[in-house]
């Protein structure tokens, strides 16, 4: 159980017997520290929910109070993503970046959203930006990921073996080349991040798992510089190390090394514990006991749906959501090459309202990006961003990511392989940021987007709920994020999820479009939009929920696509046989016209230009 305020005097008499003596101050400050990673690391595996040998993710994020990003800053928070990574002896196939920015109209963020999406474009990877009124700062999140692995083994350390930071002004253009080289050569033993990191408890965490003794220097046993690794190498080789760093532009200095004895000791520190001490902590629990929902929770995300006026006219309001930033990042096509592919998601308007249910939410958004290429999903990993010192309601929000996680993975069939937990001052609430690696079978797999035949059947898999909670539609309405929290139907999604790439495998699909910002009439909009020279649309659908719950509810997991009169039988046997809605609500036209029922009626052109 984790230790409570009455438990910290047994815990420091349970040292001073190990030791044999009272503690120092400064091995009380080493031991507390510990105790923190140590805890660090434990909220991570609460988070995963299988290992995986197939294949594997790394992430890092960036804060940036000044709201925007370099482009300095973003590619070396790729590299980053790239470098722990290869780290962990993985070589990486592919990387996405995930930007939350404040609204566009606030000096700096659009500047960003564009070198963010200009470095997709360059490295041929999805990137997606989200809008946040909460927080003031901007949070980067990079991904990389493969489906190769190697196989691990036990690390094996050994007396005199040395211990050797690592630092360098890029990590793209110096750093992550070294490290390349480096993990390829058997002379190298080990290598990890310490990116603002204090030496002294990364080498101590090292010694425990190991079962070794280190002594450090007192010079170098401080928090290091931003961009650092630590690396092993064996006693022998510490100049073959540096000679390799120095042609990368790498500095190397070695700051200690192992020895057979089973202490840990910096020297002029008055620190010297035996590594048995170092185990204090290992079996204290992640998380506080007894957590409660805090108090805005029990109110949030429930009642009944909001009752907004009916509009004069749902074409200007069509082309109003169509202009907002959020449904133009929602619609913006990522480029792709390669047959792996790693999108994002956050669905952070769901969480801040059922940590659960927003959870969920991004698990099952992320994987429709990835179904929305053609690839099929195969892991999955997440960043969950924590303040500096979170209280129990920030705990409580973790503790329901966690269980919302446990659940999309069961329900989806897809495991949370890797996770991170990272405690920043900038951050005022937890943040989760879900991240799905898929292949494609190969290019011709790939869905295009937008209508692209006249004649197509357009249908609709899954039921219309018409759910105007945390949607765009109710945001511009009241100028808030309000509920009731829309439901995700996870074992839905993963049905719809199968008859797509299915469908896709064996050629029945002409176009898939998931209902995203904006709803069913928004997602229609973008596929004409995003259609061949001329296309349009025609719309009848039936339904018993309000006009603006029917074109601008989003119901999650809800999908669109065109099938060719040939194949419509085809896709409606798979549907039935999957327990899968499908309703055929239109055709795609060759007159440039989009209608809906008699509420909508839009040239192409003008759904161009807004």
């Amino acid at each position: 159980m984790m230790l409570t305020r009455g438990d910290e005097k047994i815990l420091w008499e349970q040292v001073k017997v190990i030791i044999g003596r009272e503690p120092t101050d400064s091995e009380k400050g080493l031991l507390d520290e510990l105790r923190k990673a140590e805890n660090k690391q434990r909220l991570a595996d609460t988070l995963i929910t299988a290992r995986n040998k197939n294949g594997g993710m790394a992430a890092v994020s960036r804060y940036s109070n000044k709201l925007s990003f370099s482009d300095e800053e973003i590619v070396n928070c790729a590299a980053s993503a790239t470098a722990r990574q290869i780290c962990e002896s993985t070589a990486s196939d592919t990387v996405s970046l995930h930007c939350r920015v404040a609204s566009p109209s606030v000096r700096g963020v659009n500047a960003t959203m564009q070198r963010v999406i200009k470095f997709g474009r360059k490295m041929n990877c999805p990137v997606s930006c989200s809008f946040t009124q909460s927080d003031g700062s901007a949070l980067l999140t990079a991904f990389s990921g493969s489906l190769y692995s190697t196989e691990e083994e036990p690390l094996s350390i050994h007396d005199g073996d040395m211990i050797i930071r690592l630092s360098a002004l890029s990590e793209e253009k110096e750093l992550k080349p070294f490290l390349e080289d480096l993990t390829e050569s058997e002379d190298h033993i080990w290598t990890a991040a310490v990116h603002n990191a204090n030496l002294t408890v990364v080498t101590a965490l090292l010694c425990k798992e190991v079962g070794k003794g280190a002594v450090l220097q007192k010079r170098h046993s401080k928090s290091t510089a931003y961009i650092a690794y630590l690396t092993i190498v064996k006693k022998t080789k510490e100049s073959w190390l540096k000679g390799k760093a120095r042609k990368h532009k790498v500095s190397a200095s070695t700051i200690g090394r192992f020895f057979d004895a089973g202490f840990f000791s910096v020297e002029g520190e008055k620190i010297a514990l035996p590594i048995s001490s170092l185990k204090i902590f290992q079996h204290e629990e992640p998380l506080p006991p007894a957590l409660s929902v805090p108090e805005e929770l029990k109110v949030s995300g429930t009642g009944s749906p909001e009752q907004f006026k009916e509009p004069k006219s749902y074409n200007t309001e069509l082309l109003k959501l169509l202009t907002s930033e959020a449904c133009e990042e929602a619609f913006r096509r990522n480029s792709t090459a390669g047959e792996i592919v790693i999108d994002t998601a956050d669905a952070d308007a769901v969480a801040e309202l059922d940590p659960r249910r927003g959870a969920q939410a991004a698990f099952a958004s992320a994987v429709r990006k990835v179904v929305g290429f053609g690839g099929s999903p195969q892991i999955a990993s997440t960043l969950v961003e924590l303040p500096e010192k979170p209280d129990a309601g920030d705990y409580y929000r973790f503790s329901e990511f966690c269980e919302g996680l446990s659940a999309a993975a069961e329900a989806l069939q897809l495991p949370v392989t890797s996770a991170d937990v990272s405690f920043s001052k900038e951050s005022h609430q937890p943040r989760l940021t879900l991240a799905v690696l898929g292949n494609l079978e190969n290019d011709a797999s790939r869905i295009k987007p937008g209508f692209r035949n006249p004649g197509d059947f357009i249908l609709m898999l899954g039921s219309h709920r018409g759910e105007l909670g945390c949607s765009i539609y109710g945001w511009l309405k009241s100028g808030k994020n309000s509920g009731p929290v829309p439901m995700v139907d996870l074992p839905m999604e993963r049905q719809i999820r199968e008859i797509i790439l299915i469908g896709n495998r064996i050629g029945l699909l002409n176009s898939v479009a998931h209902i995203s910002a904006g709803g069913l009439a928004v997602t229609l909009a973008h596929a004409v939009i995003a259609g061949e020279e001329g296309v349009g649309a025609r719309i009848h659908l039936s339904s018993k929920i309000r006009n603006d719950q029917l074109l601008f509810g989003e119901t999650s997991g809800l999908t669109i696509i065109t099938v060719s009169e040939e194949s419509i039988i085809e896709i409606e046997r798979l549907c039935m046989n999957s327990g899968v809605p499908c309703t055929a609500i239109g055709r795609v036209t060759s007159d440039g016209q989009y209608t809906f029922n008699d509420l909508i009626k839009l040239k192409r052109e003008k759904l161009i230009g807004r």
